[in-house]
């Protein structure tokens, strides 16, 4: 039996792009294992100026 993963994909998704979601589908589509991928926004705090407030980026990747 095969253990399903579950993928944790961290960025400042400042904002998300469609290169994001693309390589989401591009790992889905080459590893069957994969239960799920939970997007991980930095936080505000992370060394690059101008991000987007914490809470909206979270929502945008809701």
């Amino acid at each position: 039996m095969e253990r399903k993963q579950i993928v944790i994909f961290g960025g400042c998704f400042n904002p998300p792009q469609n290169s994001h979601f693309s390589l989401v589908e591009q790992l889905t589509n080459e590893y069957s294992n994969i239960e799920k991928i939970v997007f991980v926004p930095v936080n505000s705090k992370y060394q690059k100026v101008d991000l987007i407030d914490n809470e909206h980026r979270y929502l945008v990747l809701e």
